[in-house]
């Protein structure tokens, strides 16, 4: 076959090297070699014509093209659910689907560019045609539009000529050059036998009312497109006064089916009682800025506006208090009153007055940088900024003086007390569970741990810890270190990279799981813009050696071609031999190769001199002494030197 060139020629008794079946393997794969290989086109030494082209590697393919040389016709099969069904076939002078009204020509995103046919067509589907139409012949059927009312024949700025109708023309509404005709049929009627003149059928140019209709208008002065505003209406003089604006108010009755008259955005339009019922027993109507006067409020009142506070801490000017919290409150009040009658006021520390009966005076005895004054007491601000300062502070015994706003008084307070209630306070090792009220801006200086202590980020519940770059070209850095990633959930522990922020493609990076009880290292390959291959991915690789000693398993057969799956499933046989015995190649024993190559028993008989020996050259090519006795049916004569070497090779 093109391509195969035999290497060698064997005989019994020589030595094949393990070149000789690689040169002779080499030209079998060098035949399947899809530019220079045998191409399968029925001529000789080619091999013969493929009458089957279908899925590769599949003994029997779903999807396939078969020449059916019986039927003289191609036919194309695809896999439909898993079976192999024909779709079409191509014999002569035919395109022909399989099955009736089943295969598309093009589709709705994939179509044919011209379709050029000299012969008929024959749909019978729906044709959409987004081009122009020209027909040059005539129109043998009805011309009727998908639906009543939706085609249009000419437009505004493509006009039909002239109409020509021998039969009945019906139609809806009728426009004179862009001059609607607005009267009906019976309207129209009114004028046959009608002998007005010209001039007095002008006066109602325009005009589409009855004659009825215009005697009850004798002396209106509305012009005709006031006029026909009421054209079509059927209520009468008291239905319509109820629509004017009067004082009038009846008593009817109101039902269910009832309609109620309501502008809906400037249109009147006319709805039911229960609409409009349905419409105000919905459960939840949020009124704003409204004023009620007069207000009646049943049951319960509920929402942002009610404080339910039992010590008013709120103090607000905006919010109505419960009864409860109000009874609460008026009753701890009562209660911290003393009982019982004051009998005498007695001035305390750094206050003089009193009394037992009458007016009683207290008055405020001033001290250094305090001045009692007749309404206020006053402290000189120089009391303070004129003192030393305090190089140190000792948070367990020092007080600062504050003022408690709750009970209007300075008190002494420990700066212990401060920094756990406070904020801002640097001393924050007294505060057991500090909150940030801001951002924490380190400036130049670093989080640092002392006494080899760990540095923990603890999030709440589901919370995460967020090492955001906030943008920055520089991102975020992690340096001088080995990077542990444990979850504290048993689940294994994963690495996302986002393409982006805001995209949620991500490439993972997880370990095996605990089950799997190994410890791998990762090393990532030398040199620049590396991938690292994966297991699933379709990638090519080149510059890469495989260790013959490593490769373990089979190459599937799909993946061999048909002469080499024969070779592949042929058994190893000591002393075999593969041939081919004209389809494909099989196993032979030694004597049956013998057989297969024509060589007789001359093939296994030990080389040398003696009885039953072949006979083979020696190490000068030479052939070795024989007793020339036994030659027989030589001629006498005329023999020469060279008939002699013939004879003992023949020999």
């Amino acid at each position: 076959m093109a391509g195969y060139t035999r290497q060698s020629s064997y005989a019994d008794g020589d030595i094949i090297n393990a070149a000789d079946s690689n040169n002779e393997f080499n030209q079998v794969l060098a035949a399947f070699v899809n530019t220079s290989g045998h191409k399968h086109d029925g001529t000789a030494a080619e091999g013969p014509v493929i009458g089957l082209i279908g899925d590769p590697g599949v003994a029997i393919p779903k999807n396939k093209v078969v020449v059916d040389d019986t039927n003289n016709q191609v036919e194309f099969n695809i896999d439909v659910g898993g079976t192999s069904t024909e779709q079409f076939v191509v014999k002569d002078g035919v395109l022909e689907p399989t099955t009736n009204n089943d295969i598309d020509l093009g589709s709705s995103s994939k179509k044919f560019k011209d379709l050029n046919i000299a012969g008929a067509a024959n749909i019978a589907g729906t044709m959409t045609l987004s081009g122009n139409v020209i027909v040059s012949g005539t129109l043998g059927a009805d011309l009727i539009p998908d639906a009543d009312n939706t085609r249009d024949i000419g437009s505004s700025s493509a006009e039909w000529k002239d109409l020509y109708i021998d039969g009945v023309a019906y139609v809806d509404a009728i426009n004179f050059n862009g001059t609607a005709i607005s009267a009906t049929a019976a309207e129209l009627n009114i004028m046959d036998g009608v002998t007005a003149t010209t001039a007095e059928l002008n006066i109602l140019d325009g005009v589409t009312s009855t004659a009825a209709e215009l005697n009850i208008l004798d002396g209106v002065t509305s012009t005709t497109a006031e006029l026909n505003i009421l054209d079509g209406v059927t209520a009468t003089t008291a239905e319509l006064n109820l629509t004017d604006g009067g004082s009038t108010v009846g008593t009817t009755a109101v039902a269910g089916g009832d309609g109620l008259l309501t502008n809906d955005n400037g249109t009147m339009r006319q709805t039911s009682v229960d609409t409009f019922d349905t419409y105000l027993a919905q459960s939840t109507k949020t009124l704003t800025n409204k004023t009620l006067t007069s207000a009646v409020l049943n049951g319960t009142i509920s929402g942002t506006s009610i404080k339910d506070e039992d010590n008013m801490a709120s103090d607000s000017a905006t919010h109505l208090a419960t009864q409860q919290s109000i009874k609460a409150y008026v009753d701890a009040e009562v209660a911290a009153l003393p009982v019982g009658d004051i009998t005498s006021v007695v001035a305390g520390t750094g206050m003089t007055g009193g009394g037992t009966s009458g007016d009683v005076t207290l008055n405020v005895i001033g001290g250094a940088g305090i001045t009692a004054n007749a309404n206020d007491v006053a402290v000189d601000s120089t009391v303070i900024t004129g003192q030393t300062a305090e190089s140190s502070i000792d948070a367990t015994n020092d007080l600062v003086l504050v003022y408690d706003n709750s009970a209007s008084a300075l008190r002494k307070v420990a700066i212990s007390v401060i920094s756990a209630a406070g904020s801002g306070i640097s001393a924050v090792v007294d505060d057991t569970s500090p909150e940030l009220g801001g951002d924490l801006d380190v400036l130049a200086r670093d989080i640092v741990s002392s006494s080899n202590r760990n540095i923990d980020i603890l999030p709440n519940g589901s919370g995460k810890v967020n090492l955001d770059g906030n943008g920055s070209s520089g991102g975020v850095t992690i340096s001088d270190g080995l990077v542990d990633i444990r979850t504290g959930t048993g689940s294994v522990s994963q690495v996302k990279f986002y393409c982006e922020s805001s995209n949620a493609h991500a490439q993972t990076i997880q370990p095996q799981p605990h089950s799997a009880g190994v410890t791998n290292t990762l090393t990532l390959p030398a040199g620049s813009s590396q991938e690292i291959v994966g297991t699933t991915a379709t990638q090519t690789l080149t510059n890469k050696s495989i260790v013959a000693t490593q490769l373990t398993g089979t190459i599937a057969n799909a993946r061999l071609d048909a002469q080499l799956q024969d070779v592949a499933g042929l058994a190893v046989t000591n002393g075999g031999f593969i041939v081919g015995d004209g389809s494909n190649f099989v196993l032979e024993t030694a004597g049956t190769a013998r057989t297969s190559l024509g060589l007789g028993t001359a093939a296994v008989l030990d080389t040398g001199t003696s009885a039953g020996n072949a006979i083979v050259l020696d190490g000068s090519a030479r052939l070795p002494g024989v007793d020339g006795s036994q030659l027989t049916n030589l001629p006498s004569a005329g023999a020469t030197a060279g008939f002699a070497v013939a004879m003992a090779i023949a020999l």
